[in-house]
């Protein structure tokens, strides 16, 4: 499982590799892996052939601006695509707004691997010892994001419990994980002071409980 330390390096990775670069096409192998909206995304979950249409045409088009992360989620802060053949800035606003973010949580088994144009790739499907090697993509492949140079961005997941989460900037504050998260492991606001308000607050709770808890850390 992608653990913080893990998500930050692949943040990292992606914003060396893929910023700047422009989604030509979105292939989406396994609907459910695919969101839009702020709302909880549950384990249990089904898509429509209208939504997914709907994920790949709000991707077309957009650039990569930037990578962020806040706990173990991924923030890919994405442009408005160009309007529509005829269609004026303010129609397009009202479709895409000023921008949106792909919110990429990759739960235990998810992976995001990036191939520069022509790269054959063949790597484990888990991170364990005697994991199978099979090039990309495989059977585990559920989201190919092909870039105008040639690029490829492959999204696998074994498991299939993550997903990656289409939301506009005005969306952005009503996605509950995010306003729920305590502070960062670095974070100044972190101390021994606040720490011990919360334990206050829960004196049942077992430790290991209350330190895996997002929302004390994040």
């Amino acid at each position: 499982m992608p653990e913080l330390p893990e998500v930050e390096t692949i943040r990292r990775g992606l914003q060396r590799t893929i910023v700047g670069k422009k989604i030509a096409a979105v292939e989406i192998r396994l609907p459910k892996i695919v969101s839009l909206g702020p709302q909880t995304v549950s384990n249990l979950r089904k898509n429509s052939k209208a939504k997914v249409q709907k994920f790949r045409q709000m991707l077309r088009g957009s650039r990569i601006k930037s990578v962020k992360r806040r706990a173990k989620m991924l923030l890919v802060k994405l442009s408005a695509p160009p309007p529509h053949k005829g269609e004026g800035k303010e129609k397009e606003k009202e479709r895409f707004g000023a921008g949106k973010w792909l919110l990429v949580h990759l739960k235990m088994t998810g992976q995001l691997i990036f191939a520069k144009k022509g790269e054959r790739k063949v790597l484990k499907i888990l991170n364990i010892l005697n994991a199978r090697r099979l090039e990309l993509p495989h059977q585990y492949t559920h989201v190919i994001f092909k870039f105008s140079d040639g690029s490829r961005l492959f999204y696998n997941d074994m498991r299939q419990f993550g997903y990656l989460r289409l939301v506009s900037d005005k969306q952005l504050p009503l996605v509950r994980e995010l306003a729920e998260y305590g502070p960062e492991p670095f974070d100044k606001s972190l101390t021994t002071a606040s720490l011990r308000q919360k334990a206050l607050s829960r004196p049942r709770l077992a430790v290991k409980l209350f330190l895996m808890d997002p929302r004390v850390v994040a």
